[in-house]
């Protein structure tokens, strides 16, 4: 078992800005929590990164738990300054495009995004985001399966990792720092490439879907997003749009 290398990663890092000041720890009950702990604090000009090779309690959307293998995954939280314009529409896009980037360069492996926040491979999921707002800014929660032999011990037969696709171990400090190179450029380009790019990336454009909000679930097509990054669904030949919920193929 290998331990993350920050001084590995931070020397594959090209941001100007995200990513740097990190702060790792061997074990943590979520990285998100912890960071918007940092943020309360005041304490995030110091770190604006945290780490784990040991997550024992991460959280994904809708309260559902995030469960990954230690020294095996990469679970993190960057936080972000709301300084850029239509950030709280470009981040969510930009987090899903930069993963997908960053696998491929570590990997060639051609992963796919589903709505709103899921990446994957062959309809099975290989990692997630999740991004909470925090006073003036966004806490930015990415994990990874990445190096793990098998994931029986770990979710379902529904996920899988980067290692079982490829048959071989993946630097992870290489990919995150990737990851949040590409990041970094994506969420200063306009709103319309992000959703361009994001779109090519989805595997379930103009698919039949269900959708759920936890109130009603609906069937329809999922035509894309809209200018704002709303999901867009024709449903009994109407067009509507949602900015949360699930989807199912």
């Amino acid at each position: 078992m290998q331990m993350f290398s920050v001084q590995d990663f931070c020397s594959h890092l090209t941001t100007k800005k995200i990513g740097h000041n990190v702060k790792y720890y061997d074990s943590i009950d979520s990285t998100n929590t912890e960071m918007s702990n940092m943020v309360s604090r005041n304490e995030i000009n110091s770190f604006n990164m945290i780490i784990t090779d040991n997550q024992k309690n991460g959280r994904g959307r809708y309260g559902n738990q995030w469960i990954s293998s230690q020294f095996n995954s990469i679970t993190c939280s960057i936080v972000i300054n709301n300084s850029i314009e239509n950030l709280s529409t470009i981040l969510p896009l930009s987090c899903g495009i930069a993963i997908v980037e960053g696998i491929y360069k570590n990997s060639n492996i051609n992963c796919e995004l589903k709505w709103p926040n899921d990446i994957m491979f062959n309809k099975k999921k290989i990692g997630g985001i999740l991004i909470e707002k925090k006073g003036d800014y966004f806490i930015v929660g990415l994990g990874l399966n990445v190096n793990q032999r098998t994931m029986d011990d770990i979710i379902s037969k529904d996920s899988c990792s980067l290692r079982q696709i490829i048959n071989k171990k993946i630097k992870r400090e290489f990919l995150l720092a990737d990851i949040l190179n590409a990041l970094e450029k994506l969420i200063t380009e306009p709103v319309r490439i992000n959703i361009r790019k994001w779109e090519k990336l989805c595997y379930h454009i103009n698919k039949n879907v269900s959708f759920s909000n936890g109130i009603n679930k609906l069937t329809g097509v999922f035509l894309g997003l809209s200018d704002l990054g709303h999901a867009k669904m024709k449903i009994d030949n109407e067009i509507y749009t949602f900015n949360s919920g699930v989807i199912e193929l």
